[in-house]
C-alpha cells in the first residue's frame, strides 16, 4: 500500500523485470545452405563469443589439408577458416558469423602441387626443410597446416617448429615450440591440443617449448637467437634418433614482423636459415615467401 506524499519515482522499480521492449535482442541466425562447385572453398570468420556448426551434407571438402567426415557438424568458436572441395559439395552452416562467401579463386592447387613436390623430395632418407616467410596475414600458418596435413595423410611424420611467439602453437603465447605429428589435425581446434590441458578423446602432441616472453622477435634478439639455436639443436637431435621423422623433415612458421627486415637488415632470418640449414647438412631445404 502506498503512504500519500511518498510516492518516490522509481520506488517499486524490479530489476528483474521482464519488460523488454527497450532491449534489441540478436535474431537468431537461421540455417542455411552452401552449395560449392569444384575447386572453390567456403571461407567464413567466427567471434570469441559466437559459435557456427557446419556440417557436410553431399560431397567431399577439407579444411587445411583435414578432411571433413560426412553428417558429423564441427563447431567453430573464434575461427577464421576456409573449407574447400575438390569435386564440389553441398554444406549446412548454423550459427553466428563475422562474414562468410564463396571464394572462385584459391591457393590451394598450388599448396598441392607444392605437397607432391616436397614429397618426392623425402625419398633418399632425407626429408625436405620448409621455412616459411611473409608478412602478417600472408596466410603462413594455413600454408604449413595444410602441408602438415597432406604429409600425415601421406604417412609421414613432420616436425612443426613454430618461431613466432605470437602463435603460441600447442602453448602458452609467448613461446617458441617444435612438435612431431603423426596424427591427423583436429578440424575445430586446428593443430589439436597439448597435455597441459587435461584428459583428451582427441590425440594429444607433445611439443618441446622455450618460453621467450613477448610478442615480437626483434625485441629481444640476444633471447631469441639463442633459443633458435637450441631449438634447431633439439630437432636436429630427435631427428637424427627416429629414421620416420627425418625422412619427413620439417616445416618451420616465422613471425611476420621479420619479414620487413628492421633497419634493412634480416638478420634474424638468416639467423634462422644458417641454424635449421647448416646444423641438419641438407641440400633439400626450401624457403617459401608468402605474399598477402
Amino acid at each position: 500500500m502506498a503512504i500519500p506524499g511518498l510516492a518516490v519515482p522509481g520506488l517499486n522499480f524490479n530489476p528483474v523485470s521482464t519488460n523488454t521492449s527497450f532491449e534489441n535482442p540478436p535474431a537468431p541466425a537461421q540455417t542455411r545452405v552452401q552449395t560449392l562447385k569444384a575447386n572453390t572453398e567456403f571461407r567464413f570468420e567466427v567471434s570469441f563469443t559466437s559459435t557456427a556448426k557446419i556440417r557436410l551434407v553431399s560431397g567431399t571438402a577439407e579444411l587445411f589439408g583435414t578432411e571433413l567426415a560426412p553428417n558429423v557438424p564441427f563447431t567453430f568458436s573464434g575461427s577464421k577458416a576456409a573449407i574447400f572441395t575438390w569435386h564440389g559439395c553441398t554444406l549446412e552452416v548454423d550459427g553466428n558469423t563475422e562474414s562468410e562467401y564463396i571464394a572462385e579463386e584459391t591457393e590451394m592447387t598450388v599448396w598441392a602441387n607444392l605437397h607432391f613436390a616436397l614429397e618426392n623430395m623425402r625419398g633418399g632418407g632425407q626429408g625436405p626443410r620448409v621455412c616459411v616467410v611473409g608478412p602478417e596475414n600472408a596466410g603462413k600458418t594455413s600454408l604449413l597446416k595444410t602441408l602438415t596435413a597432406y604429409a600425415v595423410n601421406a604417412g609421414r611424420q613432420p616436425v612443426v617448429v613454430n618461431l613466432d611467439p605470437r602463435q603460441g602453437l600447442l602453448s602458452v603465447p609467448g613461446s617458441l615450440t617444435a612438435t612431431a605429428f603423426a596424427t591427423q589435425l583436429d578440424v575445430e581446434d586446428g593443430w589439436g591440443s597439448s597435455p597441459f590441458s587435461g584428459p583428451s578423446a582427441v590425440p594429444v602432441k607433445m611439443p618441446l617449448v622455450y618460453h621467450y616472453g613477448t610478442q615480437n622477435p626483434e625485441d629481444n634478439t640476444k633471447l631469441f637467437k639463442p633459443l633458435v639455436t637450441r631449438l634447431a639443436l633439439a630437432v636436429t637431435s630427435r631427428m637424427e634418433d627416429e629414421q620416420d621423422l627425418k625422412e619427413s623433415g620439417c616445416f618451420i612458421d616465422t613471425a611476420g614482423a621479420i619479414s620487413s627486415g628492421k633497419g634493412g637488415q634480416y638478420d634474424i632470418i638468416q639467423h634462422i636459415v644458417s641454424e635449421f640449414s647448416g646444423v641438419l647438412q641438407s641440400s633439400c631445404t626450401a624457403y617459401i615467401l608468402c605474399s598477402p
